[in-house]
């Protein structure tokens, strides 16, 4: 007994995780564009709009049904449900061809909302204006879109939805339409004046209710979203230094290597490798704290003495590193002189004293971006070099290719 228990839990435990890997999936290709979203979306309405044609067919089948829909209307829906179809299925296809044309991503999200909204409004009105499903179908589709689409998108669609809801509504207390067509129920058929109070009541109910659910679960997206921001700043971030960590250096090269690009592919990338001289003494003799002041500092200084566009990161204990896009080995070199002087130049005060720190520095360049990871290492060859020179210096490797030092 104890055995089966502990295998159904297992097997609770692996079902759970496959079916959070599915999840993950599903989001990551959520994640892709706003053409797979739009696509995502009319495949749902496209799917429901099959189930309904469904039932449809066999409430018609069913003889015992037929008291409770009026048959003529239903056999006139079954063809407004193909057109629906065929109308979100041109709608898929229009979308995938120009899925490439990235400057009509924006029209194609608002049409794709759009045409959901109409869709859903004609079975609102067919179920009836102010039901409970046609309630459910705003409030579910609403908050699909205020997940998958755009703000404005989304508001566009919603509105378009309650505009034709509350004129088919009011069109039938006018006596222009029937109101909830599909079904025979004799309370529907009321005065005009009642029917105007009982739609005016209801949608004065209800409009608050929907609308502040609505702004509350925009209010989270964007919580969640601005979190989802800061926890992925921070996931790039080295905690001590607040430079980049060495993820943001491999994503770099990751981006670099797997684009088809032909300028990316072949821009030049000089590359700053440089270590902390006797670190290690620094933790011994003055403690961590002091060590770690000691990094902040260095970091700072930096920043402060690199150009604008390169990409600085802390790449192990005391190794930073320095991308620069598109600049010769001069460049680079001139960088690197800049900052180790910079380094020597600080001071961290300790007990009685001020205490000074010097870093060696490695330096090379990468001709293609593919190669880059490569080059990262003859960079480091380059470092161990300054080392084994003295440390405090930079060295360039290959030597031949700093031509003139400035």
């Amino acid at each position: 007994m104890l055995h089966d228990g502990v295998l159904n839990k297992t097997g609770l435990v692996t079902g759970l995780s496959q079916l959070s890997l599915i999840a993950n999936k599903a989001v990551d290709f959520l994640r892709q564009s706003i053409t797979v979203r739009c696509l995502f979306g009319l495949s749902l309405i496209l799917f429901l709009n099959l189930v309904y044609l469904a039932w449809k067919l066999i409430i018609i089948a069913t003889p015992a049904l037929h008291d409770f829909v009026d048959l003529n209307f239903l056999r006139q829906e079954i063809w407004v449900i193909l057109w629906l179809m065929s109308t979100y299925f041109v709608s898929m296809l229009l979308i995938w061809f120009l899925r490439y044309y990235h400057s009509l991503q924006g029209v194609l999200e608002f049409f794709c909302l759009q045409v959901i909204a109409l869709g859903m409004a004609y079975q609102g009105y067919a179920f009836g204006s102010v039901s409970v499903v046609t309630g459910m179908m705003l409030m579910c589709m609403s908050v699909i879109g205020l997940v998958l689409f755009s703000r404005f998108a989304l508001y566009s669609a919603v509105c378009t939805g309650l505009i034709v809801l509350i004129g088919t509504a009011y069109a039938y207390t006018a006596g222009f339409l029937p109101y909830a067509p599909k079904f025979i129920h004799s309370d529907m058929f009321i005065s005009a004046p009642d029917a105007f109070f009982l739609i005016s009541n209801n949608f004065l109910f209800s409009a608050p209710i929907f609308l502040g659910a609505l702004f509350a679960l925009d209010f989270l997206k964007t919580e969640l979203k601005k979190r989802e921001l800061m926890f992925a700043m921070l996931s790039r971030l080295d905690p001590l230094t607040q430079v980049y960590n060495r993820h943001v250096i491999y994503e770099y090269m990751n981006h670099s290597s797997s684009t088809s690009d032909p300028k990316v592919v072949e821009q030049s990338d000089s590359i700053i490798l440089l270590d902390m001289d006797f670190f290690k003494a620094i933790n011994d003799q003055h403690g961590h704290q002091v060590g770690d002041q000691v990094l902040i500092d260095v970091a700072k200084a930096l920043k402060d003495h690199i150009r604008e566009q390169d990409l600085l990161a802390r790449f192990g204990g005391e190794e930073f590193i320095i991308i620069l896009p598109e600049a010769s080995i001069q460049t680079a070199y001139r960088v690197a002189e800049r900052c180790r002087q910079a380094i020597a130049a600080l001071r961290v005060p300790v007990t009685g004293t001020m205490l000074s720190f010097t870093a060696s520095f490695g330096v090379t360049i990468s001709h293609q971006r593919s190669r880059l990871e490569r080059q990262i290492n003859v960079a480091d060859q380059a470092l161990y070099q300054a080392k084994r020179q003295g440390r405090n210096c930079t060295v360039v490797h290959p030597s031949e290719l700093l031509v003139e030092r400035v």
